[in-house]
């Protein structure tokens, strides 16, 4: 199916591809209508077990085809995702009052960015390695266990294990980590899912080490790997704590994402 990339296609297309990737090693089908993507009798696995919005902006469509008691139905089921993400700029206006009016409660609000690696920056390419980016890794089989205990500390989430493990597989899901004294503290993912957009996910610092810059760190590094990988755009969701950094990295703000589950 051909569809149109819009830049809020764009920002949550990486979401997507992370839970087609886990669904295909576990066995389980994976389905997109050009409207949403959604995983069949997929068992709760953090947050890649998930429904993603992409184009309910027809209401007469959405109306027609029952689509939010559909959207009901399916986090109804026990073996289903929980959670349903979205843009406002994807959905017609009114949808998340019909969703919340359904039982959906919205959990946290993020913003859709995007990162031009073709737009030229000078002052980036001339910066050299900081300090801090000597101590960056790529994670493999033998740190993934201690990425996974320091992603879950860092936001208080349970349920990362083992959609990790699966990622980790994926040649083209690279983890990578801030490590120092023999310890991770800080952890960021690139999710390479098209040759032109790569997305990242999981940047977080362990509490007692916020501040020093290695979420920083972490960002400059996955920067200059997307562009060796020849990478168009990065994408990421941004909470209300997170949205600063980045843009001082260079993302821009392409569209508010809001997170909804079911009955929550």
């Amino acid at each position: 199916m051909k569809i149109k990339k819009s830049d809020t296609f764009l920002a949550l297309e990486s979401l997507t591809d992370l839970s087609e990737k886990c669904s295909k090693v576990l066995g389980r089908s994976y389905g997109y209508d050009g409207h949403i993507a959604w995983n069949d009798a997929f068992e709760y696995l953090c947050w890649y077990g998930r429904i993603n919005i992409y184009d309910l902006k027809d209401r007469d469509y959405c109306r027609d085809n029952a689509v939010i008691e559909k959207l009901k139905a399916m986090c109804s089921d026990p073996a289903a995702p929980k959670m349903l993400t979205l843009h406002d700029e994807d959905v017609y206006e009114g949808f998340n009052e019909d969703l919340e009016a359904a039982g959906f409660v919205m959990v946290k609000p993020q913003k859709g960015m995007l990162y031009d690696l073709n737009k030229i920056r000078p002052e980036e390419d001339e910066q050299p390695d900081s300090e801090a980016e000597k101590h960056i890794i790529e994670v493999g089989p033998e740190d993934i266990d201690e990425f996974n205990v320091v992603t879950e500390t860092a936001f208080e989430a349970k349920g990362k294990q083992e959609a990790s493990k699966i990622l980790n597989e994926y040649k083209d899901c690279h983890f990578y980590a801030y490590k120092d004294d023999g310890k991770i503290k800080a952890t960021a993912i690139l999710n390479i899912c098209t040759p032109q957009n790569g997305g990242v996910h999981e940047v977080g610092t362990l509490q007692e080490y916020r501040n020093k810059g290695y979420a920083t760190a972490l960002m400059r590094h996955i920067i200059k790997e997307s562009r060796q990988f020849g990478l168009d755009v990065i994408s990421l969701q941004a909470s209300v704590y997170g949205e600063p950094v980045y843009k001082r990295l260079g993302f821009e703000v392409v569209g508010n994402i809001r997170n909804y589950r079911f009955g929550a």
